[in-house]
């Protein structure tokens, strides 16, 4: 009995892998196809909310390089302790459509919006092993401080607004290059960056 409900876990284990990967390398694919296309500078979509340029088009290339090598990790990982694959196949696609918007986005408040997305799925990937207290522990409380730095990063935005009077990364650039601007508005850049770093897990924030 063990051995068949063994056979039929791999075998639907292995349709799931096959199926990620398939999606993954489309996406793949329909990158490629708008890489490179000599575009002569940024093209702002849906009123300036999102850019193209073969410049984000690169990240997003990388990113799905790199989600690729992940999946050969986590069908190892599941291999051996059994986790909902199909939920966990759900979370890590949200997330990379999340970073997709996210490096897309012309708006301090799309980023943030589509960043919180990506922490979304990020505090249920790290508690669905239901058989691990330490990682339900650790997602309660990444969920804890990951509130307290978007208030932090929130905060910034909010004084980046009203110091300059938009929230357009475009005209953020534009401004912080063409006219003077008080140190109140660096420290607000600041902020952002941390909250960033803290969401990413990137250093020094990455404990």
């Amino acid at each position: 009995m063990y051995l068949v409900e063994k056979i039929v876990y791999n075998e639907v284990l292995n349709n799931k892998f096959l199926f990620l990967v398939i999606l993954l390398l489309v996406l793949v694919l329909c990158n490629i196809l708008f890489i490179n296309q000599n575009v002569p500078s940024n093209i702002y979509l849906l009123d300036n909310y999102f850019v193209y340029s073969n410049f984000i088009q690169n990240i997003k290339g990388y990113i799905i390089f790199l989600s690729l090598i992940f999946m050969v990790y986590l069908y190892n990982y599941v291999s051996l302790i059994r986790l909902p694959l199909f939920e966990y196949i759900v979370l890590i696609v949200i997330i990379i459509f999340g970073l997709f918007l996210m490096v897309s986005s012309n708006h301090l408040f799309y980023i943030f919006l589509f960043l919180e997305m990506i922490n979304l799925s990020l505090y249920i990937l790290i508690g669905l092993n239901k058989y691990s207290n330490a990682g339900i522990e650790i997602a309660y409380k990444y969920f804890i401080q990951s509130s307290y730095a978007t208030l932090i990063g929130l905060l910034g935005v909010s004084i980046i607004y009203v110091r300059t009077g938009t929230l357009f990364v475009s005209e953020l650039q534009f401004i912080i290059s063409s006219f003077p601007v008080d140190n109140l508005v660096y420290f607000s850049f600041l902020l952002i960056f941390i909250t960033f770093f803290f969401k990413l897990g990137l250093f020094p924030l990455h404990s």
